[in-house]
């Protein structure tokens, strides 16, 4: 157990001591290599992304997770599109065909497409792909895309009243947004919006004839892209995240983590914290928010984090930091959003809470949407329910909230898997184990547990110390953006920190664990 310890210690510290290094470590994106493959080939040849592109497929024929439905056709049609243009000479045409037939298959998934479950930028990316694949002769139904293209026009009127500045959120989506080109993008970490898509079609955009682009702007997008490639750690020339840099996301996140596990209050691990702390609280008093990145915009929810964390080491925050962000009963992520997130709404509940705030009229906006069998649905910025429910419930504590806290439990019990995991596809998932166990101890520190629901805890925690590797996470994308993606850091925070406080801060014996649904 000793060695084990030390293990964890060594892990845990060489994570929470490389935070933000490299402006983040982000899993490789399908739909933003694509679109590289289509707006700005690298230089180095397209012959070693084009193999990756396709190695990405599954056997269904679709790109993505087939846990998240909405989450594929993204990715699958910007990657026939890359195929299509480089088809003759890389011998795509059985891909393109077998990623057509998914789309057909996948169309009804968007007859019932709640707006919550569709990937960021969702109603203005997949339009735009559908027109481009209409006009290179691709024939594809839209009809079962008629609720998305509603979302369209109501998303479109809306960004008319806005002016799109460098660092701002619709520049995220940019080489969906249908606008003329704008030489004034670039921000300062060289992008469009932190995006390799968007800056890739800036690029594009760029080497027409008429475009009045300088050359430091089109260098420093071409060095970004370059930069955001090293990210992947992949070593393929032109395969890239879906988003990059987010240095700051990985403090604020990866600091919550280990704050929701109750790290901030061992006295091995808390030291190490200070320098993010430290960050965090630099972040906010020079920018008077906090977003991903210190070249992004504000948001509620990196700032309601952020506020959390930093509550928890003594620092007093100004409430207003949380209050720019309320409109009517709710908090907003980004002005001009379709739907307001529930994720957000609870991180800016539970960092008013730290700051003695209560906001009934969000609490009913959030509790109003649990949904019948017990917990919250999945958020535009997370495809995990565990994860979406947990939030809520770190934000809501307290005997008035226990009958919902007692329907999440219920929930989860029955989700588990006799051998203890939590399950997403048929395979034990490593951080929704992590979520539900977090959630469980929550649920035990207010004394929402019966033992039976205690020994399932005590079951699920023997599952992590036993089976827990990083290296499992290599291949688990939960959080959302134009598609499923992973920050490296901040997921392996999550389940670091869980072990720790499984080892350090038990809940229950983890002797001869029975794991059996029928006790």
């Amino acid at each position: 157990m000793a060695q084990a310890n030390t293990r964890l210690y060594d892990a845990l510290a060489q994570v929470i001591g490389t935070l933000g290094q490299d402006g983040g470590l982000i899993s490789p994106s399908v739909y933003d290599t694509a679109q590289l493959l289509r707006f700005q080939p690298p230089q180095e040849g397209v012959t070693p992304a084009i193999t990756w592109l396709k190695a990405q497929q599954s056997a269904d024929g679709g790109w993505g997770d087939p846990a998240v439905p909405l989450a594929r056709d993204i990715p699958t049609l910007a990657a026939i599109l890359a195929l299509q243009q480089y088809s003759a000479e890389h011998n795509a045409h059985p891909h393109i065909a077998h990623g057509l037939a998914f789309l057909r298959n996948n169309a009804a998934e968007w007859l019932r497409a709640h707006i919550d479950l569709l990937p960021i930028a969702a109603e203005m990316i997949l339009p735009r792909l559908l027109a481009d694949a209409a006009a290179v002769g691709l024939v594809i139904d839209t009809a079962p895309y008629a609720e998305l293209y509603a979302l369209t026009a109501k998303k479109r009127a809306a960004l008319t009243r806005v002016d799109i500045t460098a660092g701002s959120a619709p520049t995220y989506s940019w080489e969906a947004l249908d606008r003329p080109f704008d030489p004034d993008l670039i921000d300062g970490q060289g992008s469009v919006g932190h995006s390799p898509a968007a800056t890739a079609y800036w690029l594009h955009q760029a080497a027409t004839a008429d475009a009045c682009a300088s050359s430091t702007a089109v260098a420093c997008a071409r060095t970004y892209l370059a930069q955001a490639a090293a990210s992947t750690q992949t070593g393929i020339p032109g395969v890239v995240p879906t988003v990059w840099p987010l240095e700051s996301f990985d403090y604020l996140y990866a600091l919550y983590a280990c704050v929701q596990n109750g790290l901030h209050r061992d006295p091995v691990i808390a030291p190490l914290l200070g320098p993010a702390v430290a960050t965090i609280h630099k972040l906010l008093n020079t920018h008077g928010g906090l977003g991903f990145s210190p070249d992004f915009i504000v948001d509620v929810d990196c700032t309601g984090v952020g506020v959390v964390g930093l509550a928890e080491f003594g620092h007093a925050t100004d409430p207003g930091v949380i209050m720019a962000f309320h409109r009517n009963d709710h908090f907003f992520t980004y002005a001009y959003e379709l739907n307001p997130s529930t994720f957000s709404n609870a991180h800016a509940m539970f960092a008013l809470n730290q700051l003695g705030i209560a906001r009934p009229d969000t609490v009913d906006f959030v509790v109003q949407s649990e949904l019948p069998e017990g917990g919250w649905r999945p958020d535009k910025w997370h495809s995990s329910w565990i994860y979406t429910s947990m939030e809520v419930c770190y934000a809501l504590r307290g005997p008035t909230f226990a009958p919902y806290f007692r329907r999440l439990v219920s929930r989860l019990l029955t989700a588990q898997h006799e051998d203890g995991a939590w399950y997403r596809g048929g395979i034990a998932n490593l951080l929704d184990t992590s979520y539900a166990v977090m959630t469980l101890r929550l649920a035990a520190a207010d004394d929402v547990l019966d033992p039976a629901a205690r020994a399932r805890l005590q079951c699920a925690e023997s599952w992590l110390l036993s089976h827990a590797q990083v290296s499992m996470l290599d291949d688990e994308y939960v959080w959302m953006g134009k598609e499923l993606y992973s920050p490296r850091r901040v997921d392996q925070a999550y389940v670091l920190s869980t072990l720790w406080a499984v080892l350090h801060a038990p809940t229950c014996s983890h002797h001869a664990p029975t794991c059996s649904h029928h006790e």
